[in-house]
């Protein structure tokens, strides 16, 4: 998505906006840096400008529970706040319904985030947010409070972190005080301090500081792994899922089944199949141009699949649309045989990722895939099933709808057995349509075979949590910048490492200033079709990227003030780069 309508500001003339995430109190636009950086930026009214060493106040606000501000943008009437980006997933989302969370993991997230809002408040220029579940996002295992002001929350707003503690402990969202707290079985398990807890948090003349000293003199309860609740509640989920969506087909839908060789619907009790876990419907065999809606809703986390045989010279095309709103997404196919993921929204429709080299070819048999998960980018793959090459996209994030699967074919395409089913682990679904690869694509496309990655064009790769080293190397001939990569330390600071095409490694600060930390060269004598290695290495206060191909090796050392832990390392490239396992 590229256009989001005429807005003035410094900010749209300095990013590339790409979404626009709504969220209930407030909205988040997904954009890019002129370097390439994808950020989030949120907006900050303002009745009055701000005092004089604001900016700085809030560029050097350390908290490990509020997202990282990058830079601070200034204009007439609001600030923009630059964060990185987060990965994480809505708390009010994670905490299983009728279960809770563990009492222990429970209580550190309710420390966390009581203290944060408490030191927010405390600035010599207040900041004020709201503990609702719905802004705060869990990314690996810790809290982040998403939304912060200058000017206080509704009353209503402000006061929802009296029942934080409640919703983590039962999985039940409260809007005022109950009388009976032990009216919930998880509840009446906990202990006489627990429950005095409960209640002081919930009388309207305790403050936040008075709640947070008696959370913090409470002892602590053996307890499960946040890992081990959070992946029970997700089983808890994906069986419901089943259950319900079994329930559901048996008595209203029945059946709708395109016949292989007639084309027609036969009689639903016939002909409906459920294979498993997936939801598998009959052949299509097009006769002539047109639609087939596939007669299944679903929401939550779910992919769509089907195998594709294409006499060629006829598009077709691919794409979850929504039942209630203007919102459709997927990929199509030309006359060419080439690919194009796209998404349409409000009337207007975005080309968001092509194929490069990859092409589907006539009379061959291709799995194709989509997967769709709450509030991130949708993923495509199309997999040649006899070489088992695999093209990848990523799309944007579509808006949270209930989605029915369409195939749009003319005369001479067939498509397999398409179906639905639902997603129970995101992550194992991820890793699956990576391949189980060490990298995971975050933006554009690519093909992946064997052990290698190869990005077509514009992309951005991130290596998977615990891996610092991989290879890479470039088409023969090829005189562009050999690598780019960004990293970002776990207290939130962001460096890029670029090697340029005159032979210069260059490590710097992600920030206004750029500071430059270290330089090597490589000259001359890289060789782009030839593989070469890249390590990354933290030790205290230094971190370290190496090269080396064919025995030559290349150092470029950062020595910083502070003590760095490197969390994540992503490639940006602008042409096509091959990546491989190392």
């Amino acid at each position: 998505m590229r256009s989001m309508g005429q807005k003035k500001g410094r900010y749209y003339e300095q990013y590339q906006v790409e979404d626009v995430l709504t969220f209930f109190s407030g909205q988040l636009v997904l954009a890019r840096s002129p370097g390439g950086t994808q950020v989030y930026l949120q907006e900050v009214k303002l009745n009055r400008e701000l005092p004089p060493g604001s900016k700085e106040m809030l560029l050097g606000f350390q908290n490990e529970n509020l997202a990282p501000i990058l830079d601070v943008i200034e204009e007439r009437g609001r600030i923009i706040l630059v964060h990185p980006t987060l990965e994480g997933e809505p708390l009010s989302l994670l905490v299983p319904p009728r279960q809770g969370l563990d009492p222990t993991e429970a209580l550190l997230v309710f420390r966390n985030l009581l203290r944060t809002a408490i030191q927010l408040s405390k600035l010599p220029l207040p900041l004020f947010t709201t503990l609702d579940p719905r802004n705060i996002i869990i990314e690996d295992n810790r809290p982040f409070v998403l939304f912060i002001s200058f000017h206080r929350f509704s009353r209503n707003q402000a006061e929802k972190w009296r029942y934080l503690l409640y919703f983590l402990l039962t999985g039940y969202r409260l809007e005022t005080p109950i009388q009976d707290i032990e009216s919930d079985e998880k509840v009446r398990d906990l202990s006489s301090e627990w429950k005095r807890l409960l209640i002081r948090s919930m009388d309207p003349k305790e403050t936040m500081e008075s709640v947070l000293e008696e959370a913090d003199r409470l002892e602590l309860p053996k307890f499960r792994s946040k890992k081990e609740e959070i992946g029970k509640h997700r089983r808890w989920i994906y069986s419901a899922a089943i259950v319900v969506l079994a329930v559901t087909i048996g008595v209203f839908w029945g059946s709708w089944i395109f016949d292989t060789d007639a084309g027609s619907s036969r009689s639903k009790e016939e002909q409906f199949e459920q294979s498993g876990e997936a939801v598998r419907f009959d052949s299509i065999r097009f006769k002539k141009e047109q639609i087939e809606t596939l007669p299944l809703s679903m929401e939550g986390s779910f992919r769509v699949f089907g195998e594709l045989k294409w006499t060629g010279d006829q598009p077709f095309s691919l794409f979850l649309e929504s039942e209630n709103i203007d919102s459709r997404f997927g990929f199509r196919l030309d006359q060419k045989g080439r690919l194009t993921l796209f998404q349409r929204i409000n009337g207007e429709t975005f080309d968001v990722a092509q194929s490069g080299t990859f092409r589907i070819q006539p009379d061959e048999s291709y799995r194709m895939e989509l997967l769709y998960i709450p509030r991130q980018p949708f993923r495509v793959s199309v997999t040649e099933k006899k070489t088992g090459k695999k093209w990848i996209a990523v799309g944007n994030v579509p808006i949270d709808s209930t989605y029915q699967m369409n195939l749009k074919g003319d005369s001479g395409t067939f498509v397999r057995n398409p179906g639905m089913i639902k997603v129970g682990e995101e992550s194992g679904a991820i890793e699956r349509w990576m391949n189980n690869h060490p990298w995971l694509l975050v933006n554009g496309a690519g093909v992946v075979e064997e052990h290698n990655l190869l990005l077509d064009g514009d992309g951005r790769v991130h290596l998977r949590k615990g891996n610092s080293s991989f290879a890479f190397k470039r088409s023969s001939g090829y005189a562009g910048q050999p690598l780019q990569m960004e990293l970002e330390s776990t207290d939130g600071s962001r460096f890029i490492f670029h090697w340029n095409r005159d032979g210069k490694m260059e490590l710097s600060r992600m920030d206004e200033g750029g500071e430059s930390l270290g330089v090597n060269w490589v000259g001359s004598s890289w060789n782009p079709d030839q593989e070469t290695r890249v390590s990354v290495a933290s030790e205290s206060r230094e971190f370290t990227v190496e090269m080396e191909q064919g025995g030559d090796q290349r150092k470029v050392k950062a020595q910083l003030d502070n003590p760095v832990s490197i969390r994540r390392i992503s490639i940006v490239s602008s042409s096509d780069l091959q990546l491989r396992e190392p």
